[in-house]
């Protein structure tokens, strides 16, 4: 008892019974008293403490996230590009006939195949009817203007990319395009089955709007890199809004998924460099079944506006699905700790983010509305710089298999079952706000488990500063290793249900 006493006013925690409100929880309110109450407990006790963690531990966690080079997150000249010249072909489209004459555009009842680089200006409305890149020299890049152009197929995609170095779409200043796949499956393997599907690199980009619209397949597919680079673009897809298999930049622009499956999703986990999803610029909203955002390698989110709703979105009440014992290990009970994806599959997950290798967030404003775990990642997440998060989710607000850092940043997650879970927790810096109907911050590395009364596991969580705000109903702080705070602000609000403690710590 008198080593939790020194503990708690090492820590100059405030430790409070009740409830709060999450997100518009004052801080500045909850620092003052957190001063007053850490005086009146210095000035009731003469004895200094020294230091002390529920076990030894010296050092940090380091707050760094590594990972792999990204290739081919530069944007290029041509993907930047919005302008063509006075020599680009004009392909037009209409109920009766396809208009264009140029060489290197091939012509029939309802296709349109391109085989040259270069301009190509489309305009009009036609039914069954396809646009097919199919360029003689691989090495060659194609740019499609749209303006003002509407297709509608039912027995192939709408635009088809089978070779080119690069395609770049542009949407046209003041035009409004439609593209809608009725397909109801594809047995063409060669390609993707999306409604805008590309073997190649591909960008969209301009100042126009695009309606795509795919009945069962994908939205917008590339077999390479995919960029957004500008426009409005709306999709609806009856499997993934976005798919880059090598990667996803989102630049610029505004995208507005709604998608059966995921709402953006990178594929390559084979390649060094690829399998990334960046997200730097634009507003971005996106309604998925499954989830928001998934990446095979690493997530990163460095600015723009994202609003993400993953399967039905965090549920009206949230109730914990640990045992009566609550969350923790008080008393030396064991629980069911795991770090490890429960779904049966990946067409189970609902997660707003989702990365294999590593989320960082150092810019931009995220909201996401998660049935499943708000952000997951099966390796390393760092918050850092400005980065503002809203999070409400059905399971845990943000889960890291590996190492979790707070640097800086406005951290609010105001519904959850276990807010926080990483084997190593660190809040070097920023806000960080959770409310949790479980375990508030639980560190552990899943070792742990069983109803036994042992506690095998290892864990750290680490406070060196920032500020924690923590609502729970089951343990506030809790870490199947140590505990070591040297400074910044901690604020614990609960537990409500027995057996529970604010720290729940080690050995």
């Amino acid at each position: 008892m008198e080593k939790m006493k020194k503990l708690l006013a090492v820590l100059s925690a405030v430790l409070c019974m009740g409830t709060a409100a999450g997100c518009s929880f004052d801080k500045q309110t909850a620092k003052t008293e957190q001063s007053s109450d850490a005086a009146e407990y210095a000035a009731a006790n003469t004895e200094t403490p020294e230091a002390e963690t529920l076990s030894n531990v010296e050092t940090e966690p380091d707050s760094e996230v590594s990972s792999a080079e990204r290739k081919g997150a530069e944007l290029s000249k041509a993907d930047l590009n919005t302008e063509w010249g006075s020599n680009a072909v004009e392909i037009r489209f209409s109920d009766d006939k396809i208009e264009s004459t140029a060489d290197g555009v091939t012509v029939t009842d309802n296709a349109v195949r391109i085989t040259k680089g270069g301009d190509y200006v489309l305009s009009g409305s036609r039914d069954h009817t396809a646009v097919i890149v199919d360029l003689a020299d691989q090495k060659e890049k194609v740019h499609l203007v749209l303006n003002g152009l509407s297709l509608k197929t039912s027995d192939s995609a709408p635009i088809t990319v089978v070779q080119a170095d690069k395609t770049v779409i542009t949407l046209a200043d003041g035009t409004s395009n439609v593209l809608c796949d009725a397909r109801a499956a594809s047995t063409d393997e060669s390609v993707p089955f999306a409604c805008i599907a590309s073997n190649d690199d591909l960008t969209i980009n301009g100042s126009g709007a695009l309606s795509v619209e795919s009945k069962a397949g994908t939205g917008i597919q590339s077999s390479d890199d995919l960029k957004i680079a500008g426009g409005t673009v709306t999709v609806s897809a009856g499997k993934h809004g976005l798919r880059g298999n090598d990667s996803v930049l989102l630049h610029d622009g505004t995208l507005d998924i709604s998608a059966d499956g995921d709402g953006i999703k990178s594929t390559n986990a084979e390649k060094e460099g690829k399998g990334w999803i960046l997200a730097e610029g634009g507003t971005v909203t996106v309604h998925a079944q499954q989830d928001g955002m998934d990446a095979a390698s690493s997530l990163e989110i460095t600015g723009g506006t994202l609003d993400i709703t993953a399967g039905s979105g965090a549920p009206e009440t949230v109730k914990s699905e640990d045992s009566p014992f609550g969350g923790g290990f008080s008393f030396g009970r064991g629980k069911q700790d795991t770090q490890t994806d429960t779904e049966q599959s990946s067409s189970g997950s609902s997660k707003g983010i989702k990365a294999e290798a590593a989320v960082a967030v150092s810019g931009g404003t995220v909201t996401i509305s998660a049935s499943d775990d708000a952000v997951h990642t099966n390796g390393d997440a760092v918050f850092s710089g400005d980065a503002v998060l809203t999070a409400a989710s059905g399971d845990d607000g943000i889960h890291a298999d590996a190492s979790l850092t707070f640097a800086g940043g406005d951290i609010c997650i105001s519904k959850s079952n276990e807010g926080i879970e990483a084997a190593v927790i660190t809040v070097s810096g920023g806000s960080v706000r959770v409310t949790a109907a479980d375990d508030g911050v639980n560190a552990s590395d899943g070792s742990g488990g069983g109803m036994g009364f042992s506690r095998n596991g290892t864990g750290t969580l680490t406070i060196s500063g920032g500020y924690l705000y923590v609502n729970a109903v089951g343990d506030g702080l809790d870490s199947n290793g140590d505990i070591v705070m040297t400074g910044g602000t901690a604020v614990v609000c609960g537990p409500t249900s027995d057996f529970n403690g604010p720290l729940d710590s080690g050995d």
